[in-house]
């Protein structure tokens, strides 16, 4: 947390925001000039003073990161990568569906996208969303365009088309609760408004934002604005 330091020089006082931070094993302490007053939105140049020390510290790791899983991936063989990469869908697949409510299992989900088997006794709707959800999965990855509104309603109704028709690839029309939380998804009135404010962030922010910021936040803010029906 960054902390207000006073320095008086030949009797004049002089404020700076400093912040101790650990960098390659050492402890050491970042500082920036306020003047000689605080100024009066103190608590946003404190944020922004963190932020710009959180994208030092952790943006280049990001890259590095990057960096060698390339060289890494560029080692693996085709069918190595496709296999891990399959394998993944299915893991992927199986978390987004269990949080919404899926009875399905990790061995019931691979079972059904790998080899086609689906499960007996469980309901249809789990084993088509499963299904779908991969479906989507892939088609996502192969999306070379920017994100748009259209584009997410496409794959919405592809997700829910086959078990939702009446809400598939559509803004929801009703206030929503989501179950066991706090947190309440923004009216009906305030809907709009909040999807046109996101794709304006969005396209104001996708060429000059490091990416993994970018994901987070894309995922962040949509998520807040809780566009869709309730699974």
């Amino acid at each position: 947390m960054a902390t207000i330091a006073r320095r008086t020089v030949k009797g004049i006082t002089y404020y700076y925001l400093e912040h101790t931070i650990r960098q390659d094993g050492r402890v050491t302490k970042k500082s920036r000039y306020l003047g000689r007053t605080i100024p009066k939105d103190i608590e946003k140049v404190k944020k922004q003073f963190a932020y710009e020390l959180n994208r030092e510290k952790w943006f280049d790791i990001f890259d590095k990161i990057k960096e060698n899983y390339a060289t890494e991936l560029a080692k693996i063989p085709k069918s190595a990568r496709e296999k891990e990469l399959n394998e993944f869908s299915v893991r992927f697949t199986y978390d987004t569906q269990r949080i919404e409510g899926s009875t399905l299992s990790l061995r019931e989900t691979a079972q059904l996208l790998e080899k086609g088997i689906s499960p007996s006794g469980k309901p249809l709707e789990d084993v088509k969303e499963a299904d779908a959800h991969q479906k989507v999965f892939f088609e996502m990855l192969r999306y070379q365009k920017d994100l748009s509104l259209e584009v997410v309603l496409y794959w919405h109704k592809k997700l829910f088309e086959g078990t939702k028709p009446d809400i598939a690839g559509q803004i929801r029309r009703h206030g929503v609760r989501i179950t066991g939380s706090k947190f309440v998804p923004p009216s009906l009135v305030e809907l709009h408004p909040l999807i046109r404010q996101f794709f304006s962030w969005y396209n104001g922010n996708k060429v000059t934002m490091h990416p993994v910021e970018l994901a987070a936040l894309v995922h962040l803010k949509f998520v807040t604005v809780h566009p869709f029906e309730q699974k």
